[in-house]
């Protein structure tokens, strides 16, 4: 016999299939399995089954290499969430079917809370939504932990009945922030997950795996887990390939400290602080750059507008942005972007801003640019012109094989997940 072509399902040995020209020039399908015992292959079916009804087409090569890892501990959380909603649900219907309240009473209980619930849904959206994409695993872990503040509000209702009403609108709001900043990351992970132009299938799968989690957790209400380790687990285990505030100052701190080294996604991810009343030491970065200011903002630290625009242009394009510094200011480096800004312009003022934190805090350098502005901020001349150009060209040496080296180790450098303000200037 003559093999003619070899074929398989995604990646699975047991679906191998040749086919295979007889003598007599008829074709013939054979279906390859390593194990013939009837065992096995009724095993292999039952996989397949359940693969193809709970995970993207094409898995694993159709979704990024995080994804079994963050959906075991996002599952385990899901599971102990809502095993102690139902719980929470319970307490809730105990204070309302309280013998002392009414129907009616019940009736407005439950009217006023949806009421918050949607004022706070809407008012949250205004405020933060733009920061949703940029935070997206803070966000993620943000609406985790106030999920399950929601459901221990819920739980201790009952115990406060002079105070049922008012406790029920606050854990409507706490919920209505979940479904928001929840549902917005999920949006934002699951793009990070499809590898395939696949995000409904992955998104789809996901809402598979929910159910089947959730229909298991009913089944074992009455057991209730730890919760909050398993939603740091799940955020830490995604390893996105763009650089937010965050994970940039954390990697740029460890290309100037080593001279040019520099960390993989997966290490820069693993040391990510995901906490928001956590700080750590590169909130000091975070916490002192302002970007998309106004103009008017650089005004009282260099009059002479003209020099900065000459400062931040280069040979090919004009004025790429603004940066200025002064220790005073609320943010003491601020940053004001071009209409037609794009992410490399971003990623250079931000690595500038860096840099010139770094140097204030660091001590003796073999780098003798980096020495250099550090001199200049020790210096308390208020005349910032001598370190705005060393940083400027310690960035226009630096981020060519920055971005090089960034690139090798898997980052993304053509999007950032950096959200300025509005403002904007175009040059004339």
């Amino acid at each position: 016999m003559l093999m003619l072509i070899r074929e398989s399902y995604g990646n699975e040995v047991e679906s191998e299939v040749l086919f295979v020209e007889t003598p007599d020039r008829q074709t013939t399908r054979l279906t390859i399995v390593d194990k013939q015992s009837h065992q096995w292959i009724t095993w292999t079916s039952i996989k397949i089954f359940f693969a193809s009804v709970f995970l993207p087409a094409g898995f694993p090569d159709s979704v990024s290499i995080d994804y079994i890892e963050y959906q075991i501990w996002d599952s385990i959380q899901a599971f102990a969430s809502s095993i102690m909603n139902n719980l929470g649900t319970h307490a809730v219907l105990k204070g309302v079917g309280d013998s002392s309240a009414t129907v009616l009473a019940a009736t407005i209980t439950w009217l006023l809370r949806d009421g918050t619930s949607m004022s706070g849904r809407i008012l949250f959206a205004y405020i933060q939504s733009s920061k949703l994409d940029s935070d997206c695993k803070k966000w993620r872990l943000f609406a985790d932990l106030i999920n399950d503040l929601s459901i221990l509000i819920d739980l201790l209702s009952p115990y406060f009945s002079q105070y049922f009403l008012y406790m029920q609108c606050f854990s409507g709001v706490l919920k209505s922030l979940v479904g928001t900043a929840g549902g917005a990351t999920r949006a934002a992970l699951t793009q990070h997950q499809s590898r395939r132009n696949n995000l409904a299938d992955v998104s789809a799968k996901d809402g598979s795996q929910e159910t089947l989690v959730n229909l298991t957790a009913l089944i074992c209400s009455l057991i209730i887990v730890p919760v909050v380790s398993t939603n740091t687990k799940a955020v830490k285990s995604v390893s996105l390939e763009t650089f937010n505030l965050n994970r940039f100052a954390r990697f740029v701190v460890h290309y100037l400290e080593t001279n040019g080294s520099v960390l993989p996604v997966k290490t820069i991810n693993r040391r990510e602080n995901v906490w928001f009343f956590a700080k750590d030491e590169f909130d000091v970065y975070t916490d002192n750059i302002a970007i998309g200011v106004s103009l008017q903002t650089h005004l009282s630290n260099a009059k002479q507008l003209n020099e900065l625009l000459v400062l931040y242009a280069n040979k090919e394009t004009d004025c790429q942005y603004i940066l200025t510094y002064d220790k005073q200011n609320k943010f003491p480096i601020n940053i004001s972007l071009p209409k037609n800004f794009d992410s490399k312009n971003l990623l250079d003022s931000v690595f500038q801003a860096i840099v010139i934190l770094f140097a204030h805090n660091m001590s003796e350098t073999s780098d003798q640019t980096l020495q250099l502005i550090s001199n200049e901020m020790k210096n308390d001349s208020k005349n910032t012109k001598r370190l705005l150009e060393l940083s400027r060209k310690y960035t226009i040496d630096s981020m060519s094989e920055l971005s090089v080296k960034a690139t090798a180790e898997g980052w993304d450098m053509s999007k950032v997940l950096i959200t300025p303000n509005e403002w904007r200037f175009e040059t004339q």
